[in-house]
């Protein structure tokens, strides 16, 4: 009975944490561009703090004044859940690009398996319980994508893990 209750408690926990993630997102519409590579800098120093952050290579390929159209705390919500992510399952390296209009993050972690890449997005869905979290992460940045109308694909990147490419 233990396990049931606690398996339940999880399962509200999961699900209060997204609604307040989604209460928290703005409307998405009439905000200035945000400066991409400061937010990515700033997440990415907070990141370092994690255990084995600080032995990653963040390689970051992007012209110092890129903007992108998006509300500087989604913009962070949206990178970090990301970068978070690549960071838990990278080897060494992180690699965050931004060519207009696609910004990618790809790691050289063990990838997900293709037939897999379709739910990787799905609430709460974790592929791996190993690692720490609650298997909300891309479910949020799903949310924030469709309320800015970004279009997001997942693939295998060439560095053997996860390529997450965003179109802003």
């Amino acid at each position: 009975q233990a396990e049931e209750i606690e398996e339940q408690s999880e399962a509200m926990y999961r699900h209060i944490e997204r609604a307040l993630a989604r209460a928290r997102l703005s409307s998405g519409r009439g905000h200035a561009a945000t400066d991409l590579r400061v937010v990515c800098e700033r997440v990415i120093a907070t990141l370092q703090r994690l255990p084995g952050a600080d032995e990653l290579d963040f390689d970051i390929h992007m012209l110092p004044d890129s903007k992108v159209p998006i509300e500087q705390g989604d913009l962070t919500e949206l990178l970090g859940n990301l970068l978070d992510n690549a960071r838990k399952w990278a080897k060494s390296r992180v690699k965050l690009r931004y060519a207009p209009p696609y910004l990618t993050i790809e790691d050289d972690g063990p990838g997900v398996p293709d037939e897999e890449l379709t739910r990787i997005s799905e609430r709460g869905r974790r592929l791996d319980e190993t690692k720490q979290g609650s298997g909300l992460g891309l479910s949020i940045v799903e949310d924030i994508a469709d309320i800015y109308r970004l279009s997001i694909t997942y693939s295998r990147s060439p560095l053997g893990g996860l390529k997450v490419e965003i179109r802003v």
